[in-house]
């Protein structure tokens, strides 16, 4: 069993176990690195809800509930992308924790790290915007023929 949670320690994700209600229960060391980089104690909200954390943004509010409601339903969640209140973006999936005999006990989520990639992804979009631009500009129409 510990080196189960020496695994779930290691984890480069966030983790977060919360109850059926969203309370928290438990945070791995990449979360609590990441709440504690965004000036929150974990341990005061180990109890409260994952909703209430600072670093949600207030209008997501509504889309993680609605993600936790799902889970409940349908076992799984996810991914959910959003923007925290740093302005870093995330991942999140959430999945359903069953105890022994196959009831619904607790809900756990996996928050990634995705303001690189989402960093890249603007930078590429701009790049094709002005290459369009570009593009359009020309007088002539031209064309590139692939090379034999």
């Amino acid at each position: 069993m510990r080196e189960k949670a020496e695994i779930v320690d290691t984890m480069g994700d966030g983790l977060i176990v919360t109850d059926l209600n969203g309370n928290i229960i438990f945070v791995n060391r990449a979360m609590d690195d990441y709440l504690v980089e965004n000036g929150v104690d974990t341990k005061e909200f180990i109890g409260k809800s994952a909703l209430d954390l600072p670093t949600v943004r207030p209008e997501d509010t509504k889309k993680f509930a609605k993600l936790m409601k799902e889970v409940v339903e349908k076992g799984r969640a996810g991914p959910l992308e959003f923007q925290d209140v740093a302005g870093c973006w995330g991942s999140i999936t959430v999945s359903l924790l069953k105890d022994t005999n196959g009831d619904p006990s607790a809900l756990f989520a996996v928050r990634r790290d995705i303001t690189e990639r989402k960093w890249v992804e603007e930078k590429i979009r701009q790049q094709n915007e002005l290459l369009e631009k570009v593009l359009e500009s020309l007088i002539y129409p031209h064309y590139v023929r692939k090379a034999s």
